[in-house]
């Protein structure tokens, strides 16, 4: 289907919360089919966990 203005295609929101700690959320519109959307959001999904734990990618 397709998206409306509160919700493109593309939209995915990125959470990452460590214990004891503060959530950190962040909203994408990735661009692409499904397919690129899944992988740009997994890749970003990655980068954000290893920068909340102190790992420089």
């Amino acid at each position: 289907g397709g998206g409306t203005e509160a919700k493109p295609v593309g939209l995915v929101f990125i959470a990452v919360q460590r214990r004891g700690g503060e959530a950190v959320v962040e909203r994408h519109v990735f661009p692409g089919d499904r397919r690129q959307v899944r992988q740009a959001a997994a890749a970003r999904a990655l980068a954000l966990l290893l920068e909340r734990v102190g790992v420089e990618s």
